[in-house]
Formats: C-alpha cells, sequence, structure tokens
C-alpha cells in the first residue's frame, strides 16, 4: 500500500474541513446548545432538584454540583461523536458537487484509496476535537474538586475513540446517499438540533415512555451517551449512600431500555463495536456495488 497518495488525501481533506467556518459551526453547535440550556437554566434546576432529594444527607452543593456538571459533560461529549464525524464526512459531498471526484477518477489513484482517505481523515478530526473536549471536560471537574484519577481518564480515552469511530463509520455511509451540500447542511441542523435530546444530554431518558426509550437505544450515540455518564457521574455517586447512588443511577439511565431488556455496560460496549462492523461491513459493500456500476457504465 503506498500510503503516501492516502496520507497527502487525509491532509488534503483535513484541511478543507478546518478551512470552512460555516462547517466547524454547524459541527459545534450541538455540543454548544447543550451548554449553552445547561449554564441557562438546566444546571440550576438540576441542582435544586437533588439538593431537595438529599434533604437531610450530608451533602454539599460542591457534590450536586459536580453531579449536574458531568451529567452535561457526558452529553457533550456523546454529540460531539456524532456532530463533528457528522460534518467532517461532508467532504465527500463537496468533492462531488465541485467535481474534484470526477479529478480523482481521471487521475491515476485508485478508488479504493481516495474512499479510505475520507473515512481517516473524518476519524482523525472527531478524535482529536472529541479528545479537545474531553480534556477541557476533565481539566473543569478536576477544577471543580472531582477526583479524576488515571483510570477515568483512560476509560475515557478508550470510549472516546469507540464512539468516534462509530459515529464516523455511520457517517462514511450515511453520506454516499447525500447529493448536495444543501442537503447536507439541512441535515447537519437537524442532527445539530435534536441528538441532544436523542441520547438524553438535555432531559434524562427515563423521563420518556419505556418505547421511546427503546427506539432512542437503538441509536449507538444513545449507548455512548449512557457510557459517559456511567465514567463520569460515577465518580461523584460514590460519594453518596448507596441507595441514593443506585437510585440516581437509574434516573440518570446508566442502564437502557434495549430490544426488550435493559443493556448494561457490556451490551452498550457490544452494540457499540457491532456498529462499527456493521457499517465498515455496509460502506464496503457499496463502495463495491458503486465500483461495478462505474466499471459497466
Amino acid at each position: 500500500m503506498n500510503t503516501n497518495v492516502i496520507t497527502a488525501l487525509v491532509r488534503r481533506n483535513i484541511k478543507l474541513f478546518l478551512k470552512d467556518k460555516m462547517t466547524l459551526f454547524f459541527t459545534f453547535l450541538g455540543p454548544f446548545i447543550i451548554l449553552l440550556l445547561n449554564l441557562l437554566f438546566i444546571r440550576k434546576v438540576e441542582v435544586d432538584s437533588l439538593r431537595q432529594a438529599v434533604a437531610g444527607l450530608p451533602v454539599t452543593d460542591a457534590l450536586l454540583g459536580n453531579l449536574a456538571d458531568s451529567y452535561c459533560i457526558a452529553g457533550i461529549l456523546a454529540v460531539s461523536a456524532l456532530t463533528v464525524a457528522l460534518n467532517s464526512s461532508m467532504t465527500r459531498v463537496a468533492d462531488e458537487n465541485r467535481h474534484v471526484a470526477d479529478d480523482f477518477k481521471a487521475a491515476p489513484v485508485k478508488a479504493w484509496k481516495v474512499d479510505l482517505a475520507y473515512f481517516l481523515s473524518s476519524f482523525v478530526l472527531t478524535v482529536a476535537l472529541c479528545a479537545l473536549v474531553l480534556v477541557i471536560g476533565l481539566v473543569y471537574l478536576a477544577a471543580q474538586g472531582m477526583a479524576i484519577d488515571a483510570g477515568v481518564v483512560l476509560r475515557g480515552v478508550g470510549l472516546l475513540l469507540l464512539s468516534c469511530l462509530s459515529s464516523t463509520a455511520f457517517m462514511t455511509f450515511l453520506f454516499r446517499f447525500f447529493k448536495t451540500t444543501q442537503a447536507c447542511g439541512a441535515f447537519s441542523g437537524i442532527v445539530s438540533a435534536l441528538s441532544g435530546f436523542a441520547v438524553g444530554a438535555y432531559v434524562q431518558l427515563s423521563a420518556f415512555s419505556v418505547g421511546m426509550q427503546s427506539v432512542l437505544s437503538l441509536l449507538p450515540a444513545s449507548h455512548s451517551a449512557a457510557l459517559f455518564r456511567r465514567l463520569l457521574l460515577g465518580v461523584p455517586l460514590a460519594e453518596l449512600p448507596a441507595p441514593f447512588a443506585a437510585s440516581l443511577a437509574e434516573e440518570y439511565t446508566f442502564d437502557l431500555h434495549f430490544l426488550g431488556g435493559m443493556a448494561q455496560t457490556p451490551v452498550q460496549l457490544c452494540w457499540l463495536g457491532a456498529s462499527v462492523a456493521v457499517f465498515f461491513g455496509l460502506n464496503l459493500l457499496v463502495y463495491r456495488l458503486q465500483r461495478k456500476k462505474r466499471a459497466r457504465g
């Protein structure tokens, strides 16, 4: 494999993404909405609700703030993995619209290398930008007095990589079927607005009906959000009495209603891993079908 061509294409795709200010805006629109709503009222409502629930227990306001902040950051991480992968995958469609893809087809560059470069550039961008969000989030929580140890960091990095891989595989597949950048932009706006609800970043999924929870749990991003909640909220919950901590874990939907049962960590990780395998397979299938179609044409 000639990695020089692939590396050059990956760099080119990354530069194009970073130069597009509108795409960057929509990339962080979803996470920004979550952050803004938390700053405006969700955090206060959450802390006030927790304060009433723990009345009589030796719980500090700082601990309650850590719970609310951890919930917010978990949602931002899950949504970021989705929206960064989405917007960084639009380079393929933009190239088609500008007929750059025709230049690739005419050039002595294998089609699979161009395809792989689209995926790798999207994955690199998604990991890099989400890693920045993770670092900022962990530093903020540590500054608020939360005990962030090496185990939390390492598990966070591992979960981040899996979430980014799942989202990138899905978005790479999805954008094979988009024909215009206008359609991409409209889709990006819808996802940015609704993804926070879908993963439970605004309102706990436990507030929805069991049927709605079961539908939303089909999304790999919902499992990513639940795993991030379990990781980050697990630290302050460990300082609470066990029965109350278990009640809050249920309210914050660490476990998801999924395919008629309750999905805990092993199932959630398997679902994320399965989504990677499925969408990798679908990408490969569509690539081969398109290659045969071009050969006949």
